[in-house]
């Protein structure tokens, strides 16, 4: 933990060491500035790489250089008490020579590849932008309008204040990339200019972005800070000095020229849509008298500028500095938004009823100033230190130099923890009465006031009325807010679970039942599957019986059947076919022999054969006699047939 001490222009860093787990000890190093700045710091900001922390006044800007964390310990050059730093101021002859307030907001550049741009808000209207390596010159200067130090923009309200970042477009290459910067002026516009370091052609101011639904006094007059909170939808935070909060949805605006949207996408402009406005309880409402009415106007008129600062986790959360103390915000319906956009198919309009239903939680965590005639003592400074999952860390720099930790519970602030009956569920109908019951029980438990922790001055003492009013108001929230709530919530869990009794034993008696029947109809399948067998076993008998009944019915009938007389035509048919046959066997046979005959009186005649002749008559006579032995073999078929 950085902490600057203005009395000796140094940095006095704190490490907090658990060494047991109830005792905490404290390392603390002293880094020296090189070059000190001359004018009283009124807060810090580190880079995202950790290597330098700017020194930021209104009246210029220091850069300082941090040392090498290594060791067992991570402490600054193992843990050496006393470091000189380098440090350098930024365009310390242009700051020098304006004796008034110059610097409204500084900024890191989150575009630089190295972290090593930073990005100066001034009161002239222009936003300097200096590197690191070389703070006599500004890397780009843009001028926003007319200087704000002439009456004439001061009475009109064009003096910008703040700005803030937001989500990177896409550029010219892949490398490089368009950083939004949204810029907001006393009468609560809002302007945007596309910041390129890696180009040579300075941007343009565009707007003011079109706010929806309009308002005549363009929801206020007094803002003094913005902030950008990378969520999906986007969503702007401009914060009032009269302690309202207004969350704009930055959405595209659909009423861009198709030609200019296809020339350059940077060029489309966005609106902004004003979904909700949160009012801070910037002092404790404390009971009222008969006689208190100037009191109250007097609350109603208390203005003090507001410091937004990120949550490093949490999109839907953020923090709110003021004189009076620290708020911190969440936003339920940002994450609910977020889950409609990313679903692919919504579950009708559920989930818009859903975020309907749902308000920003502001949880008042430290009040400085709880009356009106308590002196002020504003908060010195602010870390937000993520330490798991579950929580996150409060460092608070009080107004008399003493730290403050405060661990605030990542998620719902005033919700309790999910509810079994949310779980998943396999009919829709059933989830949407669960959630809408738990949704019920977290509006019952849901608070609109807290009571946060009050720190004063150490001189300040408060008068035996005060104490009387503050310990009543304390009475009062936590009878109503806690004590009246979580007795209402219990009566409904009563309810809820008497309901759930009844219908358990109703499902109970109807299981008793029903395991009754599908015992009656266990025994009724296996009286059945008995009588199926032997349902089959009759069957089959009367089967066997049914065929020698009708063997018997064919053998005593006297005229032959349409089959037997068509079986008895064939036969008759093969008969004649094989008598042919047997009387053309005969010819052949007597042709053969005949032949012999004549043979063997032709070859006593006629001189011998000689060899091949005699070769093939043989082989004439040999398939002759495979063709007789084939007649042969068909016609004792054909006799085993009629047979």
């Amino acid at each position: 933990m950085l902490v600057w001490d203005n009395l000796e222009f140094v940095f006095r860093v704190c490490k907090v060491t658990k060494s047991s787990p109830k005792k905490e000890s404290f390392e603390t190093q002293t880094l020296v500035c090189s070059n000190p700045p001359l004018f009283p710091i009124t807060s810090v900001l580190v880079n995202e790489s950790e290597s330098h922390v700017a020194l930021i006044s209104s009246k210029g800007v220091a850069i300082m250089e941090l040392p090498t964390q290594y060791g067992s310990d991570h402490l600054f050059l193992e843990g050496k008490t006393r470091i000189l730093c380098k440090s350098l101021l930024v365009d310390e002859r242009y700051f020098s020579c304006r004796s008034k307030k110059s610097v409204l907001k500084v900024l890191w550049h989150p575009g630089s590849p190295t972290s090593s741009h930073i990005c100066l808000l001034t009161v002239d209207n222009s936003i300097r932008i200096y590197n690191i390596a070389k703070l006599e010159c500004p890397h780009q200067t843009l001028t926003l309008g007319a200087s704000s130090t002439s009456m004439f923009a001061s009475a009109l309200g064009e003096s910008f204040i703040s700005m803030t970042f937001g989500l990177p477009l896409p550029g010219d290459r892949e490398q490089h990339l368009v950083w939004p910067l949204y810029l907001l002026n006393e009468m609560g516009s809002v302007y945007i200019i596309h910041s390129k370091l890696w180009s040579s052609q300075l941007p343009q101011l565009e707007g003011p972005l079109k706010m929806c639904p309009p308002a005549e006094d363009n929801y206020g007059t007094d803002s003094c800070d913005i902030l950008h909170l990378a969520s999906s939808p986007e969503v702007l935070v401009i914060g009032t000095t009269s302690g309202s909060l207004i969350h704009c949805i930055l959405l595209s605006d659909e009423e861009v020229d198709e030609e200019e949207t296809a020339v350059n996408i940077v060029d489309e402009l966005a609106m902004l849509y004003v979904y909700d406005i949160a009012k801070l309880e910037l002092r404790l409402t404390l009971p009222r008298s008969h006689d208190s009415f100037d009191r109250q106007e007097e609350d109603n008129s208390f203005f003090t500028a507001l410091l937004l600062i990120k949550d490093p986790v949490w999109n839907n959360r953020y923090y709110c500095v003021h004189s009076t103390g620290v708020h911190c915000i969440r936003l339920p319906w940002l994450h609910t938004l977020q889950q409609l956009s990313t679903k692919e198919a919504a579950d009708g309009d559920g989930g818009l009823c859903r975020v309907e239903d749902e308000e920003t939680n502001c949880r008042h965590v430290i009040c400085t100033q709880p009356t009106a005639d308590s002196k002020p003592s504003p908060i010195k400074g602010l870390a937000v230190v993520p330490q798991d999952i579950h929580f996150t860390s409060l460092i608070c720099l009080l107004s008399d130099y003493s730290c403050m930790k405060l661990d605030i519970r990542n998620g719902q602030f005033f919700q309790p923890p999910t509810m079994l009956s949310s779980l998943s569920s396999p009919g829709n109908m059933r989830a949407s009465t669960r959630w809408s019951f738990d949704a019920h029980i977290n509006e019952l438990l849901r608070k609109e006031s807290t009571h946060p922790f009050i720190k004063t001055g150490s001189d300040q003492t408060l008068t035996a009325e005060q104490n009387c009013e503050l310990l009543s108001r304390g009475t009062q929230i936590l009878r109503e807010q806690y004590i009246g709530k979580l007795l209402s919530a219990r009566k409904m869990l009563d309810t809820r679970v008497s309901a759930l009794e009844n219908l358990k034993e109703q499902q109970l008696s109807d299981l008793r039942c029903l395991e009754k029947g599908l015992q009656t109809r266990k025994d009724a399948a296996e009286e059945l599957a008995e009588r199926y067998e032997d349902t089959c076993e009759k069957s089959e008998l009367l089967s066997v019986r049914m065929e020698n009944v009708i063997s018997k019915i064919q053998s005593s009938i006297s005229e032959l059947s349409d089959g037997e007389r068509a079986l008895s035509g064939h036969l008759e048919s093969r008969k004649r076919e094989i008598t042919e046959l047997q009387d053309r066997l005969d010819q052949i046979k007597m042709k053969y022999k005949y032949q012999k005959e004549s043979l063997n009186r032709k070859s006593s005649d006629m001189p011998c054969l000689n060899a091949t002749q005699q070769k093939q008559v043989s082989s004439i006579l040999h398939d002759e006699s495979q063709q007789i032995e084939g007649l042969v073999q068909q016609l004792r078929d054909m006799m085993a047939m009629t047979e």
